[in-house]
């Protein structure tokens, strides 16, 4: 706890953020018992370990070693313990060779021996099966662990214990608790992966993995129950055999009673340096799964094998979160900026790659779409707005007007001889005439006006009143005429033929109800200017037409 404290930048003596009295009893529990369990003569190899342990003690209070440094520490007096195990079990069963022995004694001797193996396999199987769920398929480290797999399920078979015996008991906790049962099938899916039956774990649900890992916890803690329970048992026939087995093997039976004491608390820290990691990743994994890529990183700790996956973790986390910011931005806006930040990693690589495609073809699907909508809306021969779509915009202006009170005008412009121009001269000199016009009103209107080509020569011109009334109305459709008078085309050798237009002109009124009654009031308007000589504007009551500025 304390050298979790550190590494997370906490002060052990904080009350506010941890229990640091709880925490320092703890310790002090912890430290009283791998005391007792010391054996008074300790090979030089575990000797050493244990000066160590001494040195990370006096680290550990001062603030100076973080979770690694007692990882490492642990890692290496387990290593050392099961060293002298593997000694002192090898003396114990010569003495036991050199002496008559019961039955009860040898049977529980073969528990301790074979239960030992069975605890001993368990740090190598785990390491070798997050090589394979980390790194994917590989022949050796799957050869590897299905020889583990072969020696620790052979190791239970040989350390049957006698009925009715401690050890038997922790043996069936050991393969009933459902602990184990989740951490064995992890173990069977790494072996699946490394002969390619299962996928790599990336593509697994992820919080089964972590929880796995984090049940090896407790798997851990019962394999070190079976082993001191089989050490009692070693103890207590050797107790009751004392008289005639002569205090060796009894002397022998307590030292590696002892050990296996001493085992029980570094399988704590190991279990416990292991568990904390994955639990971390499975509950970061749950909190992907419900769609939180925002959350904070996974800690990066533990186990180098839990490290690493700590950092692959967190850059896929930080890929789906960069992912979905891409996607937001690309559904929201495909020219935002954060498109153009490359997604992060290799995964990142390829969906940026589909992202760009995507934009690709948002953007020429928009483009599609404008350009759809300009062939529906708009003329092809002069870009005006169409008659269907300029009598939309003309029906909203006027239900807009009649709500403000306010009232619209419309000009209804005709060309003055464009059919004598086509007949004489073709239709391109036609259509040349028809863009000119278009010109002329680009030039003049407002842009609060609807301007559209209804057809052939005719034009409207629909918009507000302006607040000079018929006056500034007057002024303003004589410059529409005024412009067009100012066009010409192009004839035979370079000849050039003015353009004239005849103008109508209405207004809205609150009976005014439809697009279409306006337009057809100024196209009244239009055919008496048209009757009175035309290149002249006229009203649809008997409001003076004026042409060229001056009164008809």
């Amino acid at each position: 706890m304390l050298g979790l404290a550190l590494d997370l930048g906490i002060d052990p003596d904080d009350t506010e953020q941890i229990d640091a009295r709880r925490v320092r009893a703890d310790l002090a529990d912890a430290r009283t018992a791998v005391d007792d369990a010391r054996a008074e003569e300790a090979g030089p190899v575990v000797a050493d370990e244990l000066r160590r342990l001494d040195e990370l003690r006096s680290d550990l209070d001062a603030g100076r070693a973080g979770l690694d440094a007692v990882s490492d520490v642990f890692a290496e007096l387990n290593l050392a313990l099961a060293e002298q195990w593997e000694a002192d079990l090898a003396e114990i069963e010569r003495t036991a060779d050199l002496q008559p022995q019961t039955g009860a004694v040898r049977a529980r001797l073969r528990t301790v021996r074979y239960s030992i193996e069975a605890f001993s396999l368990g740090g190598p199987r785990i390491n070798t099966a997050l090589q394979l769920l980390l790194n994917g398929p590989a022949t050796a480290a799957t050869e590897r662990l299905v020889g583990l797999n072969d020696r620790f399920a052979m190791a239970v078979q040989r350390a049957t214990p006698p009925e009715g015996s401690a050890a038997e008991r922790a043996w069936l906790a050991f393969e009933q608790d459902e602990s184990v049962t989740v951490t064995e099938s992890t173990l069977a899916t790494a072996v699946d992966i490394g002969l390619g039956e299962a996928p790599p774990w990336q593509e697994l649900e992820l919080g089964l993995v972590a929880a796995g890992l984090a049940d090896g916890e407790r798997w851990g803690l019962l394999l070190t129950e079976v082993v001191g329970a089989a050490a009692r048992d070693l103890s207590e026939a050797a107790d009751a055999h004392a008289a005639d087995a002569g205090d060796d093997v009894r002397n022998e039976s307590l030292l590696a009673a002892t050990l296996v004491l001493a085992s029980v608390a570094v399988g704590l820290v190991t279990a416990a340096a292991l568990a904390r990691p994955a639990r971390d990743l499975q509950a970061a994994a749950r909190r992907v799964e419900a769609g939180d890529f925002e959350s904070d990183p996974v800690p990066v700790r533990g186990p180098s094998e839990l490290r690493e996956t700590g950092l692959a973790f967190n850059d896929m986390a930080a890929t789906l979160a960069a992912v979905e910011d891409h996607a937001v931005a690309l559904a929201e806006d495909p020219d935002d900026p954060v498109l153009d930040d490359p997604l992060p990693g290799r995964t990142g690589l390829a969906l940026q790659q589909a992202i760009d495609r995507l934009r690709t073809s948002v953007h020429q699907a928009e483009t599609h779409r404008a350009e759809l909508f300009e062939l529906a809306t708009h003329d092809g021969l002069t870009g005006l707005l169409n008659r269907a779509a300029a009598f939309t915009a003309i029906q909203r202006d006027l239900s807009r007007a009649r709500r403000d009170g306010t009232h619209l005008l419309a000009f209804y412009v005709d060309l003055d001889g464009l059919k004598q121009l086509n007949d004489t001269y073709g239709h391109d000199v036609g259509d040349e005439a028809i863009v000119r016009t278009a010109e002329a009103l680009r030039t003049t209107t407002r842009e609060s006006d609807v301007v559209a080509r209804l057809g052939g020569d005719e034009f409207m011109v629909v918009g507000p009143v302006p607040e000079g009334g018929r006056e500034e109305i007057a002024a303003f459709a004589e410059r529409i005429r005024a412009a067009v008078s100012l066009q010409s085309v192009t004839l035979d050798h370079d000849e050039a033929a003015p353009l004239r237009c005849s103008i109508g002109v209405a207004l809205s009124d609150e009976g005014t109800a439809t697009a279409e009654g306006l337009v057809r009031a100024a196209d009244e308007a239009m055919y008496a200017a048209k009757q009175a000589g035309r290149d002249r504007i006229a009203w649809t009551d008997p409001t003076p037409e004026r042409r060229g500025g001056s009164p008809r």
